[in-house]
């Protein structure tokens, strides 16, 4: 019997011979659990390290992609909030500091987006500026050309629309390059008018005391005299307080431009030509078509005429009228005129 196969016995395990090198028991062989189980003593380095190199590729995508998201996100984020400051700053009230009015303003409206963008830079190209009358469909100037102040009128709005690529920084991340656009409208305010004053004051009127006395009847009144009549002192009341009164003070209103008169629209060879009659006090002219039942400015002049302002083609018509500017206030429209291109 093996060195060693004794006392392994009396510990309740079984020995199995096996034909090989003599060991520390004599002979190779591997000890048995009771039952006949054997106890399994061989070891596998590098396991842990090849299934650590198997997860590692899912692993970074997942994290990598968790984090190209949020960058998506937050150039998002900033694309809105580029959009509505350069539309705040063009509607608000003032100038740039150098007279030009702040929604004229373009480089004033461009550097307020670019002031909140992050994770991204703007060009001018990336930063549209148009005005219209309240429809986006149908713009009446863009900011890049320049429109005469008498072009945008109170109530019309600035709509500044900002656009800028999103492309990963890991090609390895399934996120395709994509085109992130915000557009943001807000009314213009380009002059504000002070309405009726209220004022407190004005004469009051006072009330004077009344007698209340009552006048003492004829003949004596036997009182008796073991009867002590109790007296109550008087006490003081008070008065009417005066009142304030509301004034009303009434500001006149404006005197209303004229519109121009006797307007004549001609088509020749698709081209628009205008002609209409002198208003006194008159700086400029704006022209309108009406497309749908809402006004097109397609052009402005100063003198009353206006040639080659428009181009319709063939068998095309159209409505116009004409409106005159003072200021930064415009008339009522002219008279409607319909004409249709040979």
């Amino acid at each position: 019997m093996p060195r060693g196969e004794p006392e392994a016995r009396r510990h309740g395990f079984s020995f199995v011979r096996l034909a090989g090198k003599e060991n520390g028991f004599g002979r190779s062989g591997r000890m048995t659990e009771p039952g006949g189980q054997q106890r399994r003593s061989e070891s596998r380095p590098g396991q842990g390290l090849v299934e650590f190199m198997l997860v590692l590729p899912v692993l970074l995508l997942i994290v990598l992609g968790v984090i190209e998201a949020g960058r998506m996100l937050l150039i998002y984020s900033g694309m809105t909030s580029a959009s509505r400051e350069a539309s705040r700053y063009g509607a608000t009230v003032g100038d740039n500091g150098s007279g030009t009015p702040r929604y004229l303003d373009c480089l004033g409206m461009r550097d307020a987006a670019r002031r909140v963008a992050t994770l991204t830079t703007l060009a001018d190209a990336d930063i549209q500026i148009v005005y219209d009358h309240g429809d986006p469909t149908l713009p009446i100037a863009s900011c890049d050309a320049n429109p005469h102040p008498n072009q945008i009128n109170l109530g019309d709005r600035v709509v500044v629309t900002v656009s800028t690529v999103y492309q990963p920084i890991v090609p390895l991340v399934p996120l395709p390059p994509m085109t992130i656009t915000t557009s943001t409208g807000r009314t213009i305010l380009t002059e504000v008018a002070a309405g009726p004053t209220v004022t407190l004051g004005g004469p009051t009127s006072t009330t004077a005391p009344t007698d209340t006395s009552v006048p003492p009847t004829a003949g004596p009144s036997p009182t008796p005299e073991d009867t002590p009549t109790p007296t109550v002192p008087p006490t003081d009341t008070p008065g009417p307080s005066p009142t304030p009164t509301i004034t009303n003070t009434i500001v006149p209103s404006p005197t209303p431009i004229p519109p121009p008169t006797n307007l004549t629209v001609t088509c020749l060879n698709g081209k628009l030509s205008f002609n209409w009659s002198v208003v006194s006090g008159a700086h400029s002219y704006n022209i309108y078509r009406l497309v749908d039942g809402s006004p097109l400015h397609i052009a402005i002049d100063s003198n009353p005429a206006c040639n080659n302002c428009g181009t319709m083609s063939s068998g095309e018509s159209g409505v116009f009228y004409a409106t005159t500017v003072v200021l930064s206030r415009e008339s009522a429209p002219s008279n409607l005129v319909s004409v249709t291109c040979p």
